[in-house]
């Protein structure tokens, strides 16, 4: 167990992707499109996906938005980072 949870480590930090685990600032660069859900619970707009790295990031989050609107009955908005 100590093991695997040393090899885990030494993989978390050799490629450089900590997954949010060590920073409380918004992820992205300006021109990036951040997908949110309201949660009708919290009463409030939850971040929920972050596009990136296409060279129209706004259609590729019109897609995905009205993918998971299919899906479901949350509401779905997305906003730019600027």
């Amino acid at each position: 167990m100590k093991t695997l949870l040393t090899c885990l480590t030494i993989a978390l930090f050799s490629f450089g992707t900590k997954a949010g685990l060590f920073h409380d600032t918004p992820v992205g660069k300006k021109g990036d499109v951040i997908l949110e859900q309201y949660s009708s619970t919290l009463n409030k707009w939850e971040e929920f996906i972050l596009i990136f790295g296409f060279v129209d990031d706004y259609t590729n989050c019109q897609i995905i938005q009205k993918a998971f609107q299919r899906l479901g009955k949350r509401e779905y908005r997305f906003t730019k980072i600027r």
